[in-house]
């Protein structure tokens, strides 16, 4: 069973031993491109946590994620890797950064470019790139006499199943951090942003198991598929009509909300909100009669285990790790998926 995490390199402080012990795979993220090669300047400083967490847990599986924010996807796979030669330079400076800190592969994170074009020349260009890694990455682990890993970050979406090349992926990545989270992205009304199952209060049937479904008939073995988590909330503000704030209109801001860490320290302790949960959808919201809070907690984190093993899917990621200085999420998810 696979339990990964998400965090930012310069925030690997925030991994405590006691939950690097409880990890599978660690996902630094993020190296970023830079005049067409992979770069980790900007999260340096945190990498010197790797000899400590390696410490920790031998077995600990610690990964290059590439990608990052939308302009970094837009050269990832878009300018840097256009032609062959590109493909290789990138590959390469990649490799070397995992050499150096004596990582265990690669997560391509890759969400905008191609997924978002319908171009079949980007969709060809990521293939072709994880084609690339899978290679050196096969070549090194044999070197080395321990197995490297490829994966890659993948949307919960219709457009990004029809623009990634699904089938050929298989065999080729060792499984997909299935992002279920970002669900109803500045949509008109209020709803979830990472519930399991689909809610029956709107219509809007994106959900874990809905996406499960997709990826499936689009020809992805179910025990390939790693689902994701949130430790983050989005937050819907202006909502008007009443009532617990569901499925509501909203004349303000859609944004990131605050972390797990605030929800838990501040928001689920005001009174001025209320916390809901959805026993369809398995998902909590808080709502103070203005903004509409959508998160997972405890519970949530239960129920999505729960499916993991029932499916027989690959396990759980998360996203991301400093999030959530609680440990609640962490622990919710580790104590139900792998003990």
């Amino acid at each position: 069973m696979i339990f990964a995490g998400y965090c930012m390199g310069n925030m690997l402080h925030c991994v405590m031993d006691e939950q690097a012990k409880k990890l599978t795979h660690l996902n630094i993220a993020f190296g970023i491109v830079k005049n067409d090669v992979i770069s980790v300047d900007g999260i340096e400083e945190g990498l010197v946590h790797i000899r400590r967490l390696r410490e920790q847990n031998p077995g600990l599986n610690i990964i290059l994620s590439l990608g990052g924010g939308e302009e970094s996807q837009k050269f990832l796979f878009g300018e840097a890797t256009r032609t062959r030669q590109g493909i290789d330079k990138l590959a390469a400076s990649a490799m070397k950064i995992v050499k150096e800190y004596n990582l265990d592969g690669i997560d391509c994170d890759w969400e905008y470019s191609c997924s978002n074009s319908g171009d079949p020349a980007k969709k060809q260009q990521h293939l072709v790139l994880m084609r690339t890694f899978r290679n050196l990455l096969d070549e090194y682990g044999s070197a080395r006499g321990k197995k490297c890993w490829l994966t890659y970050a993948a949307q919960c979406t219709e457009i990004y199943i029809q623009n990634v090349a699904l089938k050929e992926l298989v065999g080729v990545a060792d499984f997909i951090n299935l992002m279920c989270y970002d669900y109803r992205w500045e949509s008109p009304i209020t709803g979830f942003h990472s519930n399991t199952y689909t809610p029956q209060r709107d219509d809007d049937p994106t959900s874990i198991v809905w996406a499960i479904e997709k990826y499936t008939a689009a020809g992805v073995p179910i025990e390939d598929l790693v689902i994701g988590a949130a430790f983050y909330s989005h937050r819907y503000d202006g909502v008007t009509g009443g009532g617990d704030g569901y499925g509501k209109p909203y004349s303000g801001a859609y944004i990131y909300g605050p972390s797990y860490t605030s929800i838990h320290n501040e928001y689920e302790k005001n009174s001025k909100f209320t916390k809901h949960w959805d026993d369809t959808a398995k998902e909590p919201w808080l709502f103070d009669g203005e903004s509409f809070i959508t998160y997972d907690d405890a519970d949530a984190m239960y129920h999505k285990a729960e499916l993991v093993k029932k499916e027989g899917l690959g396990g759980m990621m998360y996203w991301e790790h400093s999030s959530d200085s609680t440990g609640t999420l962490f622990n919710a998810i580790y104590d139900n998926l792998m003990i």
